[in-house]
């Protein structure tokens, strides 16, 4: 088994800890799942959002896909030169990477740099300059002096499911204050159940079997709490 697979196949644990001004580390957010899981967890995030798309957005799945207009917003690369979009429906200008939003240009630059054996590139969009292929050259050239563009940078494909990915996400997506807060992502024990299930079979222990201790209900608060209702939570996953 490959190390990729056996990454997949791995329960993991996520935890944040923030800093309390007692000095204290209290866990403040917690998940049990695999990395996929794990990555539509933190989808959910305060800072997972995109200008290029409508929603917060899982960055390693299909659901990624850079959104334009093809018939309204110019893409061209860094160097000005327009880029067409590939012979693919679903995803003509390929995946988002995180951070394009609040990130400045110059991150991206630099992320760009670092991942540029991935096939990674930077785009330039021009939003709303109307039919692109009723421009001329000149139309063209007039837009891309005017610099009123956002820069993104996309992949070929949706991002790799892998820890060092995972923990990257979540730090970006939960807008994570390293002086503040610290995330660890460990392998589950194996005798560690993941969080969904833990919350299922209570709810069907207190609907089904007679009923839950005190003991039960308040692991049962506990769990849900640090999965659901954490701070860095954009809004309720079960509304």
């Amino acid at each position: 088994m490959s190390a990729e697979t056996q990454q997949q196949n791995q329960d993991y644990v996520a935890a944040v800890e923030a800093l309390q001004a007692n000095g204290e580390w209290v866990v403040v957010a917690r998940a049990v799942d695999n990395l996929e899981n794990l990555a539509e967890w933190a989808s959910n995030g305060v800072g997972a959002d995109s200008s290029r798309s409508y929603d917060a957005i899982n960055h390693f799945s299909p659901e990624s896909t850079v959104w334009m207009d093809e018939f309204g917003d110019l893409v061209t690369d860094e160097k000005g030169n327009v880029v067409e979009p590939a012979d693919d429906m679903y995803a003509p200008y390929g995946y988002l990477h995180w951070g394009e939003v609040k990130g400045s240009d110059e991150m991206l630059v630099a992320k760009a740099k670092d991942l540029a054996g991935s096939g990674a590139r930077l785009l330039r969009v021009y939003p709303g300059v109307g039919r692109v292929d009723e421009l001329s050259e000149e139309d063209i050239q007039e837009i891309i002096e005017d610099d009123k563009y956002c820069l993104v940078l996309a992949h070929p494909e949706p991002l790799e499911y892998s820890v060092e990915n995972m923990a990257a996400y979540i730090r970006y997506a939960f807008g994570l204050d390293d002086e503040k807060e610290r995330l660890t992502l460990v392998p589950a024990a194996e005798s560690e159940d993941t969080s969904r299930n833990v919350m299922h079979n209570y709810r069907m222990k207190l609907d089904f079997g007679g009923g839950l201790s005190k003991e039960e209900e308040e692991d049962w608060d506990r769990v849900t709490e640090l999965y659901s209702y954490h701070p860095y939570a954009r809004k309720d996953p079960w509304s």
